[in-house]
């Protein structure tokens, strides 16, 4: 049988936008108990990642509040995403290559449609 990350993903996935502050994404993680959270543009295209480390390390080395900062200011390169109708495989490969633990999953026209974890693809048996 052939397993897809859509069918192991986590698909009620919280994003944020590049203008909203750190206070805004910490308070999403908090709720949602997250420790990422994607940086989708208005089309929900990812284009970026935003974890609770980052939020740490910014709001400590600049000195200002995270209500101050916004998480424009933390974006870096385009995240790495996987598709949905890819295998939990390819998924694993790429978290190794990007030593990463989470990857957002989007469907063919590149729109967010979920996020998968190191620890979904564990709970399944991926190598």
């Amino acid at each position: 049988m052939h397993v897809t990350i859509e069918e192991m993903m986590q698909d009620e996935v919280r994003a944020c936008r590049r203008t909203d502050s750190l206070a805004e994404v910490a308070r999403q993680m908090w709720e949602g108990d997250l420790g990422a959270v994607p940086v989708v543009d208005e089309a929900r295209h990812p284009i970026g990642m935003i974890t609770d480390r980052d939020i740490c390390i910014a709001t400590y080395f600049s000195g200002r509040p995270t209500g101050d900062l916004n998480v424009d200011s933390l974006l870096r390169a385009r995240p790495a995403v996987v598709r949905r109708d890819e295998s939990p495989d390819a998924a694993m490969n790429l978290m190794r290559e990007r030593r990463v633990r989470r990857l957002p999953v989007v469907d063919g026209d590149e729109i967010l449609v979920g996020m998968i974890s190191l620890g979904d693809l564990a709970r399944s048996g991926v190598n």
